[in-house]
């Protein structure tokens, strides 16, 4: 990532390998495992292949496809960049404070964005505008969004310590489901929206079923804010933390099966 956050820009990266003959490196024989136990200092250099410029503050957040990226900012605004060109084609203006997280869906020309002014607002990429921005308490700021586009609904993380699901096409608010301590820093919902999963600052994860509103389990083990959630759909999930680690967790057995550190 970019060495300097305040540079008001968002960089595209590629990388190369020292060793020009990738199959014949002895990271290639390594398992999965091992990989990810390596330190990310490693022997592969990351090159700059666009920079793309014009936001008036730090980039918080992206979403991107083939031929577009998808960029909010500190400056409140939301620019939609041309990867053949690096040129900005469109900036969304609504958002009165910053935008914290954008989620882009290239086939359905539509831009979900949450902003710590607390509201989510949906954009129509192709032309430009806003289409709608849904009812949401002031003080409430958005921290990070998961758009789940086949079940057409929207998860969000709060300042309020609380996870939100939206339905996007009518910016209704459905469900909300309570039990963190802090903040929500990342939230995660799958495909079929039999459960969400939550990251917190109280450093830990939780899963919730939207079936009944309660949470499914409660994952401890980080001992930082836990700043990103992904999961395989079925028993797994990946998370991150400022604890420097990342850990898989089991959903079968409901604790940490693997850990990663020493990730910096």
């Amino acid at each position: 990532a970019p060495s300097n956050l305040d540079d008001a820009r968002a960089t595209l990266y590629t990388s190369v390998s020292e060793n020009s003959d990738e199959t014949s490196s002895p990271h290639s024989q390594r398992s999965g495992i091992e990989l990810m136990q390596q330190h990310h200092k490693q022997t592969r250099a990351a090159l700059a292949t666009t920079k793309l410029y014009g936001h008036g503050g730090p980039v918080w957040c992206c979403s991107a496809d083939e031929d577009c990226v998808v960029s909010g900012s500190y400056d409140k605004t939301i620019k939609i960049w041309s990867l053949t060109n690096g040129n900005c084609i469109r900036t969304l203006r609504a958002h009165t404070g910053w935008v914290s997280c954008v989620s882009y869906c290239a086939s359905l020309e539509r831009i979900v964005s949450g902003s710590w002014d607390s509201s989510i607002r949906v954009w129509d990429s192709e032309r430009g505008i806003e289409i709608s921005a849904f009812p949401t308490a002031a003080g409430n700021s958005k921290y990070c969004l998961d758009w789940n586009v086949n079940a057409g609904v929207v998860v969000t993380g709060c300042r309020n310590h609380d996870v939100q699901l939206w339905d996007l096409s009518r910016a209704q608010l459905i469900q909300v489901f309570s039990g963190h301590d802090s903040v929500i820093q990342s939230v995660w919902n799958d495909d079929s929206s039999r459960h969400l999963v939550s990251g917190s600052e109280d450093k830990c994860l939780k899963v919730w079923d939207p079936s009944t509103h309660d949470s499914c389990c409660t994952l401890k083990g980080h001992t930082s804010a836990v700043m990103g959630v992904q999961s395989d759909g079925d028993y797994r999930i990946v998370s991150c933390s400022y604890d420097k680690t990342i850990k898989v967790w089991d959903l079968r057995m409901a604790t940490s099966t693997n850990e990663y550190s020493d990730i910096w």
